[in-house]
């Protein structure tokens, strides 16, 4: 159309006269902060509005003669988040549209388009647009507001970080809680399924804290490398279909994650997520202690402290690194013993430490082919005992 004209007539015996524009096609809604494809709709988010906008459904093509693409067609209504706070998160769960704030969220039930479905709210809000994805059994996961690991079953939503909560996600600062990005790694040619948590702690270091579906745990890794300052992750393909994660670091070069047994030619440091700590209870009438006993790393650090109430990480005076010693008749195995010099003890809190030393892996964490044959060692242990229990005397 010439410019300053409002009309315009085209004459053309090409044209047919039986189609039309897809329906309500009006512009889509300005500063859209989120957005999420739902069955054969867009769903769309503007940052602090409590409203759901939604596209045409892919299937109203059937309908009429369009030209256009209905699911491009924004009818310009909206439905309102049920609590009315600003949503910021929509997304795709099992063919609903999962709708949250930060303190709360709810199911958009919405086949027809009419915005009659809502089932909740639910108190497990969202802490950003980027901190939920699909993880194992197609099952949504997120961070919440309250720093939780969510999913949502039949009754709503839960959390699924209750053994880790205080000691890995409570460290997201509360300044980038809305930051967060949660991506799903399943590798099964390297044992992995896991959700990776990416943060700005508050500390200012950069987490990744993982939940292992395998083993049910949470554990933590920090990087040191041109990943320590601020990054973007995300979970893809590259060019040959393979499952990849990404990292898009502040240097503005991409990193692609464990693909080796360094941080990008620097060492992982035992204090940044190589480390383990448990407590282990022994009985007031038996209170010897053997040997720790293991297979797998031997530069692994072992160190114990029976004094609970005082225990502390940042001094370490009170916790004793335990003598390494090869098992009788095994040399050469990787078979190790750790020996105890305080054998008699109630409870004790045992540490166990891990700098890397990617010298030694010249496969990196690959598993040999066939796979623990023979065992790999680098950077595991795989099995743990030790005698506990035993009387005095």
């Amino acid at each position: 159309m010439p410019n300053g004209d409002t009309t315009y007539t085209l004459s053309s015996k090409v044209i047919d006269g039986n189609s039309q524009f897809p329906v309500d096609n009006t512009l889509p809604p300005a500063g859209l902060y989120a957005a999420a494809l739902v069955n054969d709709r867009a769903y769309g988010l503007v940052k602090n509005q409590p409203w759901v906008y939604r596209t045409r459904a892919e299937e109203d093509m059937t309908t009429g003669d369009y030209v256009g693409r209905p699911e491009q067609s924004w009818p310009g209504t909206a439905e309102t988040f049920p609590t009315a706070e600003a949503a910021n998160a929509v997304f795709s769960s099992l063919g609903d549209a999962l709708v949250a704030s930060l303190n709360d969220s709810a199911l958009l039930s919405d086949p027809m388009g009419t915005g009659q479905g809502w089932q909740g709210p639910w108190n497990n809000g969202w802490a950003g647009p980027f901190a939920g994805c699909n993880g194992f059994g197609g099952l949504p996961y997120w961070v919440s507001g309250h720093k939780q690991l969510c999913t949502i079953g039949q009754a709503g939503p839960y959390s699924v970080s209750t053994s880790y909560e205080a000691g890995l996600l409570s460290q997201i600062a509360d300044a980038h809680l809305s930051e967060v990005e949660v991506v799903y790694e399943r590798f099964p040619e390297r044992q992995i399924d896991r959700l990776r948590i990416h943060f700005t702690g508050s500390d200012d270091k950069q987490h990744h804290v993982f939940h292992d579906f395998a083993a049910e745990e949470g554990y933590e890794t920090i990087y040191v490398g041109p990943l320590a300052d601020a990054c973007t992750v995300a979970s893809v393909r590259d060019g040959n279909g393979a499952p990849k994660t990404y990292a898009g670091g502040s240097d503005g070069q991409l990193y692609v994650l464990d693909s080796g047994a360094n941080d990008a030619g620097e060492e992982f440091a035992g204090d940044d997520g190589g480390d383990w700590i448990g407590l282990v209870t022994f009985s007031a009438g038996r209170p010897l202690a053997g040997p720790f006993e293991y297979h797998g790393d031997e530069k692994v650090k072992w160190s114990v402290c029976s004094d609970i109430a005082t225990a502390d990480l940042a001094i370490g005076t009170n916790f004793e690194e335990l003598q390494q010693q090869s098992y009788p008749g095994d040399d050469g195995d990787h078979h190790w013993l750790e020996v105890l010099r305080k054998p008699e003890m109630e409870r004790a809190f045992i540490r166990v430490q891990l700098d890397s030393h990617s010298e030694d892996a010249p496969n990196g964490m690959a598993l040999n082919s066939p796979p623990h044959c023979p065992l790999e060692t680098y950077g595991r242990i795989w099995i743990t005992s030790v005698d506990v229990g035993e009387r005095r005397g």
